[in-house]
């Protein structure tokens, strides 16, 4: 290995000699042929020494499968939120005094995983499939981005009959079937392309099981074998005659049936349109050697789809033409309904940060970021017209920044999430989400200590920026959050 390895190296080398002037060109084509070679034969290697490890993996698993189906009971997560005011709470009182605000629980997303607004500047849109090695020729389109599948070539596995034996028949013949593994790798491969998160490679599978399968079942199990490939911790079950996709999640899904399986929460995840209302699924125990991930919703960045402009008009004494992403809006509208800290923490696109810039940078010129912060909040108490989730969807629906620029009408932590990537775009100052039982609103660390309500959290204090309550200044709170402990979570 070390020895392939220096060979590895010296090909780089050979390669980065090109930028220099040098004699002997039909020498160094000649070494970079050879090397390209060594380095392909050792990448060719290293797939095969993933695939016999997969395949010892394999037998190891299915030698458990068959004998380990049980049937489990169903519950479900509900949504933390209590019903939220129906009307838009006005401020009544100017009154407002310095008033230090003790956080109850404190949750942030991994450090690794922090998002910056600024990652992706341009509008191009990725070519996942660039770089890949195997020859696809089928396109499909991914929420307006072109990715490539290797059609089949081949009889493709089927799951015959819904039962265990049936399901380790299926798995048995996936894992010997070469169009399965190489679009595994290759949806892998464009997943990354594209920036996709857990979430997103799911759906990404999804979208290529439906191009190869008829049948919802075998659609499923398509998706079940590409996350263990993957190395993700998911499972499959049944309840009569209708497959489901399980898996762990690092964020709470709401609303969401779970079943408890080797002391560990599996969520039943949508697939398509197939509604889960069941009390009880049969699933396996055993567990795939190796396989610990669950799935992240976190949008550790905007995923690099094509670009489909929208214009939402704002009206704050004037009218502001701001763009947002259609396409990036109806992939955040897929996402299940979980932790508010996934919706409040991702990034806005480059079409909205844009736009945002063109049309707002002239109000507040010349301003100090509490001046800058005072404008936006202005601006989301007074441009964004409020309904709660229920009167606009029927039920809870946790927007992104994005959607809250899509649809007619937001509620408090729709505008709180807006309201952040607009402090972070237009003054870079640390904010927090200040969360009570019924309401969400946000906190602004600044430079300076100001008048009004803040929560104290790391040593600094955060200072009360309400985007729904309407007429409230910076430092303001409701009167009836007054000496409750709200919840944090750290943006």
């Amino acid at each position: 290995m070390n020895h392939q390895m220096k060979r590895v190296i010296i090909y780089l080398i050979i390669l980065t000699c090109n930028t220099f002037p040098m004699t002997g060109y039909s020498q160094i084509d000649s070494l970079k042929k050879e090397y390209q070679k060594e380095f392909d034969d050792f990448s060719r290697t290293i797939q095969q020494d993933s695939d016999a490890f997969s395949r010892k993996n394999d037998s190891i698993f299915l030698e458990f499968l068959l004998q380990s189906w049980e049937t489990f009971d169903a519950f479900k997560s509900e949504a933390p939120m209590r019903p939220k005011p129906k009307e838009q709470p006005v401020k009544e009182k100017s009154d407002m005094h310095m008033h230090p605000i003790k956080p109850g629980d404190i949750r942030t997303p991994a450090e690794e995983l922090r998002i910056e607004q600024g990652k992706r500047e341009s509008t191009d849109a990725a070519s996942p499939a660039k770089g890949y090695t195997a020859a696809p020729s089928l396109a499909l389109d991914f929420y307006g981005s072109e990715v490539m599948i290797i059609p089949p070539r081949e009889k493709l596995p089927r799951l015959r009959q819904v039962s265990p034996m049936y399901f380790v028949e299926f798995f048995e013949e996936a894992a010997r079937s070469d169009v399965f593994s190489e679009n595994v790798r290759l949806l892998q491969h464009q997943a990354k392309e594209l920036d996709l998160n857990d979430w997103g490679l799911i759906c990404l599978l999804k979208s290529a099981a439906e191009s190869i399968f008829q049948d919802y079942n075998d659609q499923v199990l398509f998706i079940w074998f590409g996350m263990i490939r993957c190395g993700f911790d998911v499972r499959t079950g049944y309840d009569k005659n209708t497959v489901y996709l399980l898996a762990p999640s690092s964020q709470v899904l709401y609303n969401t049936v779970y079943f408890v399986i080797n002391k560990k929460k599996y969520f039943l995840l949508k697939i398509g349109n197939k509604e889960a209302d069941i009390a009880n699924l049969n699933a396996y125990e055993a567990d795939y050697p190796g396989n610990t991930l669950p799935i992240s919703l976190i949008v550790h960045a905007l995923p690099k789809l094509s670009e489909n402009k929208i214009v939402r008009n704002i009206f704050y004494h004037k009218e502001f033409a701001i763009n947002t992403d259609q396409h990036l809006v109806d992939y955040f509208s897929g996402f299940p309904e979980c932790d508010l800290v996934v919706s409040l923490t991702a990034p806005l696109s480059f079409l909205s940060r844009a736009s945002f810039k063109i049309e707002i940078e002239p109000m507040i010129e010349g301003k100090n970021d509490y001046q800058k912060v005072e404008y936006l909040l202005k601006l989301m108490q007074y441009g964004f017209p409020y309904k709660t989730d229920e009167e606009q969807f029927g039920r809870e629906n946790y927007l992104f920044a994005e959607e809250v620029l899509f649809y007619p009408y937001s509620d408090c932590e729709d505008r709180t999430a807006l309201l952040a990537r607009l402090v972070e775009l237009f003054t870079g100052l640390e904010t927090i989400a200040i969360c009570y039982p019924d309401h969400v609103t946000l906190g602004v660390r600044f430079s300076v200590k100001q008048n009004g309500a803040y929560v104290e959290y790391k040593g600094n204090q955060y200072y009360i920026c309400d985007p729904t309550y309407i007429g409230a200044e910076i430092g303001m709170l409701m009167p009836d959050y007054q000496g409750v402990n709200p919840d944090i979570i750290d943006l």
